[in-house]
């Protein structure tokens, strides 16, 4: 059965970024967040837990965002939706068509 993914279930706008490569003024390289993209998606929170990351008690959401369209996206970008910052763990083309993509994102809340 293929995956169906109606236009009218993305209903929130989200910009997707991609590290870039920048040379600071030391000649250092740096990398910097630009705009890959802005989609529109479908956002759902998956589950929320907290952890312990650097000696700190932080909450973990995670996030399961659907897009429509060839747009390459992989592991390495993220997402910006109403100004939290989702990193991708993983992008799934469910259908095999090379047309919808489900990503797995995680939020971390201080």
């Amino acid at each position: 059965m293929a995956f169906s993914f109606p236009i009218g279930k993305a209903r929130q706008r989200v910009t997707i970024e991609r590290a870039t490569e920048v040379t600071d003024g030391y000649g250092q390289i740096a990398y910097q967040w630009a705009t890959l993209a802005d989609v529109w998606a479908k956002v759902e929170t998956a589950s929320g837990r907290e952890r312990v990351i650097a000696e700190q008690l932080r909450g973990v959401a995670t996030h399961l965002i659907t897009i429509r369209g060839r747009l390459a996206v992989t592991p390495k970008d993220r997402a910006v939706f109403n100004g939290r910052v989702l990193n991708f763990l993983e992008v799934v083309d469910p259908d095999n068509q090379d047309w919808t993509r489900r990503i797995t994102a995680v939020e971390v809340v201080a």
